[in-house]
């Protein structure tokens, strides 16, 4: 039976083996480097087996290669602190996002998460603004955020064009 090193050792290695077929870098002895290859794309919660193998893994994470575009994914909490600070910064607010949109889904509450962010309106008219922020609209709307009956009119029309 491997110990708890062993197993985290193997889980990194399986890893680091997953993320090497797509990352520029493929030599294992500058794995930092490789990791550095890589940011934070997106948190979601299932029942996920991780690239290092862990089954059952509920704070799932996806990253995305900052050059070529590609999304690696799922990848759980405990693989997700190998990689640097800004990854690691990025999957600790979506995962107390998540938290906190589950509490206050149950206290009745509506919360936007951090990862969407307002748009700037100033000066642009409402078709700009749909262009910039369609995903950040079609939450607002979905959750009864938008207030203002002609804006939300506006946008319920172009989101049902869409």
């Amino acid at each position: 039976m491997m110990s708890g090193t062993d197993r985290a050792a193997v889980d990194f290695r399986n890893l680091l083996d997953a993320l090497r077929e797509h990352s520029v870098i493929k030599d294992l002895l500058r794995w930092k480097e490789m990791l550095q290859e890589w940011k934070h794309f997106r948190h979601f919660e299932n029942n996920e087996t991780c690239l290092c193998g862990k089954k059952h893994i509920v704070h799932c994470h996806e990253v995305v290669h900052r050059e070529t575009g590609k999304v690696m994914g799922s990848i759980g909490s405990s693989c997700i602190v190998n990689f640097d600070a800004e990854v690691r910064i990025d999957a600790e607010i979506a995962e107390e996002d998540a938290k906190a949109k589950i509490k206050h889904e149950k206290d009745g509450q509506k919360i936007v998460p951090a990862n969407f962010k307002r748009p700037d309106v100033r000066g642009k008219t409402r078709a700009q603004v749909w262009e910039e922020s369609s995903d950040y609209i079609v939450y607002m709307l979905d959750h009864g955020y938008v207030k203002n009956v002609s804006a939300r009119n506006w946008f319920t029309t172009k989101l049902n064009m869409a």
